[in-house]
């Protein structure tokens, strides 16, 4: 269970492709957010009622995309979620670098 203002980390970034047609943001693994509030919901595939999150840093449509609180974890201060977060932004600036891969003629 989170509280608002606490801050989490995203754990789990695989969404449907049909969740990122209608949220403008979703959370990315590695990346840090801040808790706005907790809610009840739907979930957007199963219609299963479970607790979810509004992130201050993703704004969408009306405030009212949750995100299933089991995708985060609370962030703690510790060496081993700063290693991480230090991983995740290597690993986000590499893919941001490389090439895209070659077309195929085919």
């Amino acid at each position: 269970m989170f509280f608002p203002g606490e801050k989490v980390i995203c754990i789990n970034d695989r969404f449907h492709r049909s969740i990122v047609e209608w949220a403008d943001h979703v959370p990315q693994r590695g990346h840090v957010y801040t808790v706005k509030s907790c809610a009840v919901a739907p979930g957007a595939l199963t219609n299963e009622i479970g607790p979810g999150l509004l992130l201050e840093e993703l704004p969408n449509p009306g405030n009212q995309v949750c995100f299933s609180e089991w995708r985060f974890r609370l962030l703690e201060d510790s060496e081993s979620d700063i290693q991480r977060l230090l991983n995740a932004m290597e690993a986000d600036a590499a893919a941001a670098r490389s090439p895209a891969p070659p077309e195929d003629p085919s």
